[in-house]
């Protein structure tokens, strides 16, 4: 036979130790409705998500284009070539002394440096955030749904 210290039996005879031996089922219980809960609590969350999320690409100013979601921010939106499909390179150094308005370029380095794109009135941060409006136009009447058919 083993025997056991005497500091493990007084530890198992403490009260707190003595109710968890006994009550064990009732812990068990207890744990497995809180780990239900929490797994009923995720559920929810993801199902009731927004559906625009998987809206992620669309033309939109005769370009395609691709982002992320991180929240309810659009993030990592770029263009891409309609003809390769890699990233184009934009200039917005152009300025037109007639109408002093800008313009943004969206050039592909891989189609022998194409024009694919030119967007007035302003910059790249300019044309960033007017596709960014026209993503959040299309969300908010609910157009976007038709680029969801497509991809």
């Amino acid at each position: 036979m083993i025997t056991v210290p005497a500091y493990i039996n007084t530890i198992i005879d403490t009260p707190v130790i003595q109710y968890l031996l006994h009550e064990r089922p009732i812990f068990l219980a207890f744990g497995l409705a809180l780990m239900v809960i929490i797994g009923i609590f995720f559920l929810i969350k993801r199902l009731t998500r927004a559906k625009y999320f998987a809206y992620k690409a669309d033309v939109i100013y005769d370009l395609p284009w691709r982002w992320n979601w991180k929240k309810n921010t659009i993030c990592n939106l770029w263009c891409y070539c309609p003809k390769c499909h890699q990233a184009l390179v934009y200039d917005d150094t152009n300025h037109n002394a007639i109408s002093d308005l800008t313009k943004t370029d969206f050039i592909c380095e891989h189609c022998d440096s194409q024009i694919m794109a030119s967007i007035k009135g302003g910059n790249k941060q300019f044309v960033i955030n007017l596709v960014q409006w026209e993503i959040r136009k299309k969300i908010q009447t609910g157009t976007y749904q038709s680029a969801l058919l497509k991809t």
